[in-house]
């Protein structure tokens, strides 16, 4: 807006206008002055819970015994094996043979001109891992889509199995027999006397028939059905039972749950190696048994037009149980080229199942150029086979990954051992300790009082932002455990003279070696209940947050009182323009009436 001067008045209302809006402008300053401060508590707030989001982070991380009780697995021989260790696996080592590894299955077609070569019209169904989940068979109609489908088996299913209360007697003799769900029997008598309770078993699994299967769990019989699911059912009765402790004994069978295609789970109930699941083009023969896991195909259709190219490429869709390519092995010959085909997993469970009609390159000539074949270990007198390099199950909690065979008839043996990890534990400890110091500092730097003129912490007068501090030292103080082991000091958690925590990896280092059960529940007591109060405090509802975000609105508010303030001192300042405006005006012809009425007393004298 233009200056005014005062022209007509004589006054300086410029500097009177800007006297009344410095006036008008005290309480603007005021809100300005509270909304800076709700910044800083905003802003100490949110330190307070980033710092506590840390500490939760490193309590977490030692909050079980089994986590504390951290293992690293090691190898004698990494060009061999290596060995990964998880929580919670089993301290030990074990002595391994690496005989072979696994590989993955290799096709070729017979020859091709090239890769333009046509393949011929027709379809055909590439799968791979369908006996591992249970199935006999595979196939897809004229209906079903082209591309990628997946078989996934949800939830294994089990057969009926009626297990001994005892271990059975060698000389009981009687009479056993077994009902299954369609009330059918099957009976086996029992010889005067047996040499083992194997003996024993196999002759009743030999008797009762090929729907029924005896084993020794234990050492006490387990008679099962061979068919599985909650249709499938037996009650055990005859004159031997009471002995083999089986008397009136009854089982159902676990129903198998699979999905295609990541469509509606289906439920199969009975499972005896006769039946067949139908969606969407795909038949799935059942055989006796669902196994959790994944089965994959792929299905092509070609015309008088697809090259072996094409095809090729439709194969190789992703997620496909194979690969392919077209091969140009240029041996001088007219047709160097070869349709190959790889299997997309290692073993005999990635092994390929091509059913094909009318593509002749799937059809006739396909030759082995590498056989699925697994990985072989021999561990002591055990020979190990996996389908995969990548071995999980074998060693408790450790992943071995399979990197070369010994020498044909070598005996020296790689070594997988499982220790504690002791540097591990003492670096998670240090990070938790070094976590609850950020804390204690962060909290005395944003309350701290404010002393000879200084400038205090945004929280100087908030007492709850101490009780973070408090209530640290409060959970070390009492952290003890049912063990030899009851003060965090006996494992080198002391508090200073400062007001912080420090840690003696000597100490902790020699507590885990003399005790590391003790050590395991006092360092992971402590860290539970401090990860919790963290949580507790720093996350959701909790009081940090909560004032964090009371202040974040307090803020905003005292924004919105200083631009509603800011548009009414416009408002303000534009009136007392036009009335000093007016008034000059107003003065100005004052002064010019004056003039005149001077002039005119001036004529008459």
């Amino acid at each position: 807006m233009a200056s005014i001067g005062g022209l007509g008045s004589g006054l300086d209302t410029e500097s009177i206008v800007n006297q009344l809006m410095s006036a008008e402008r005290s309480n603007q300053s005021r809100y300005n002055t509270l909304r800076l401060s709700a910044l800083s508590r905003q802003t100490a707030w949110a330190d307070l819970a980033g710092r506590l989001s840390s500490l939760r982070t490193a309590a977490d991380a030692l909050s079980t015994p089994t986590k504390v009780a951290g293992s690293v697995a090691s190898s004698s021989d990494s060009t061999s094996i290596t060995a990964t260790a998880a929580a919670g696996a089993q301290l030990g080592s074990v002595g391994l043979i690496v005989r072979s590894l696994a590989a993955a299955q290799q096709l070729s077609s017979s020859a091709l001109p090239g890769a333009t070569s046509l393949v011929g019209a027709g379809s055909a169904l590439v799968s791979a891992g369908t006996s591992g989940i249970g199935l006999t068979g595979l196939t897809a109609d004229g209906t079903a889509t082209t591309g990628r489908h997946a078989v996934v088996v949800t939830q294994s299913s089990a057969a009926a199995t009626a297990t001994g209360t005892t271990a059975p007697p060698l000389d009981s003799g009687g009479e056993l027999m077994i009902t299954l769900a369609d009330g059918s029997t099957r009976s086996a008598t029992l010889q005067a006397s047996y040499a083992s309770v194997d003996a024993l078993a196999t002759d009743l699994g030999a008797a009762l028939g090929p729907d029924v299967t005896v084993a020794v769990v234990s050492g006490r019989l387990a008679v099962s059905t061979r068919a599985e699911g909650s249709a499938v059912t037996l009650a055990v009765s005859g004159s031997a039972a009471a002995a083999l402790g089986l008397d009136g004994a009854t089982a159902t069978g676990t129903d198998g749950k699979l999905t295609v295609d990541g469509g509606t789970e289906q439920v199969l109930t009975a499972l005896d190696g006769s039946g067949s699941y139908s969606t969407g083009g795909l038949t799935l023969s059942l055989g006796t048994s669902l196994r959790a896991g994944t089965a994959t195909a792929v299905v092509v259709r070609t015309d008088a037009t697809t090259t072996a190219q094409q095809l090729a490429a439709e194969l190789a869709v992703a997620g496909s149980p194979v690969s392919a390519s077209v091969v140009d092995l240029r041996d001088g010959s007219a047709a160097p080229s070869r349709l190959v085909l790889t299997a997309a997993a290692t073993g005999s469970a990635g092994a390929l199942t091509i059913t094909s009609s009318g593509i002749a390159a799937l059809e006739s000539g396909l030759s082995t150029v590498r056989a699925a074949s697994d990985a072989v270990l021999e561990m002591g007198g055990l020979t190990v086979r996996r389908s995969s390099n990548t071995v999980t199950d074998l060693v408790p909690g450790v992943t071995l990954n399979l990197v070369k065979a010994a020498p044909v008839g070598g005996t020296a043996e790689t070594t997988v051992a499982v220790t504690r990890d002791v540097p591990g534990l003492v670096s998670r400890t240090k990070a938790l300790v070094d976590a609850a110091n950020s804390l204690i500092n962060g909290v005395s730097t944003q309350t701290k009082q404010g002393t000879g003129g200084a400038k205090g912490g945004p929280l100087a007068s908030d007492s709850s932002a101490r009780s973070l501090t408090s209530g640290l030292f409060v959970l070390a103080s009492t952290a003890t455990s049912a063990t030899d082991k009851k003060a965090l000091s006996q494992i080198g958690i002391t508090v200073t003279r400062q007001g912080t925590f420090t840690l003696d990896d000597t100490v902790l280092s020699k507590a885990v070696a003399d005790d590391p059960d003790g050590v395991a529940a006092l360092l992971s007591g402590f860290a539970k209940s401090v990860a919790d109060a963290a949580k507790r405090d720093g996350t959701g509802e909790g009081f940090v947050v909560t004032a964090r975000n009371a202040a974040g609105t307090e803020a905003g508010s005292r924004q919105k009182q200083m631009d509603a303030m800011d548009s009414r001192l416009r408002t303000t300042e534009a009136r007392y323009r036009r009335q000093f405006s007016q008034l000059d005006v107003m003065m100005n012809a004052l002064r010019s009436q004056s003039a005149r009425l001077n002039a005119q007393i001036g004529g008459l004298a």
